[in-house]
């Protein structure tokens, strides 16, 4: 049983307690077993993960990929990430894990992560995710507001 499981029941006042991450505890102990992460976060020596520290990586790595959805223009994902998003989020995190120097596999799923960041920032990977619409009101649109966006011509007609 890891330290933190239940996490509704622990005190997180050190992380934000709105956040919801791409992964979590168990997507990692399902990639990298459970005793990789005993190692890497038993920083007391009680023989239990500190699912605290752990969520606090995982709430970074949600940071980096975030930043990168957005060059791409992709809206923020909230709690329905695709696969491919969760996976960078356990890599990324099992890297940042190693305190003293990553393992060659964390190091290289770590840089295969963000080679594909890189890419979907570029454009050159694309995600099955919605983009942002760009303000063409200059911030100035009332909620009724009627924006009419180039390409688009069916309004009103009903098939």
């Amino acid at each position: 049983m890891s330290k933190g499981d239940d996490l509704n029941n622990k005190d997180l006042s050190h992380t934000p307690k709105a956040v919801v991450s791409y992964a979590s505890l168990n997507d990692l102990k399902q990639r990298f077993g459970e005793s990789a992460l005993l190692d890497l976060t038993d920083r007391n020596n009680d023989g239990v993960i500190d699912a605290c520290y752990v969520k606090a990586v995982l709430i970074d790595a949600d940071g980096v990929i975030n930043s990168y959805l957005a060059s791409a223009d992709y809206k923020t994902i909230g709690t329905n990430a695709p696969a491919i998003i969760i996976m960078l989020a356990c890599d990324i995190t099992f890297y940042r894990l190693h305190p003293s120097g990553a393992t060659d596999e964390a190091s290289n799923r770590y840089k295969e992560a963000i080679r594909l960041l890189e890419r979907i920032a570029d454009g050159k990977h694309k995600l099955d995710l919605p983009k942002n619409l760009p303000d063409v009101t200059g911030g100035k649109a009332d909620k009724n507001a009627i924006i009419a966006v180039n390409g688009r011509n069916d309004w009103g007609q009903h098939r």
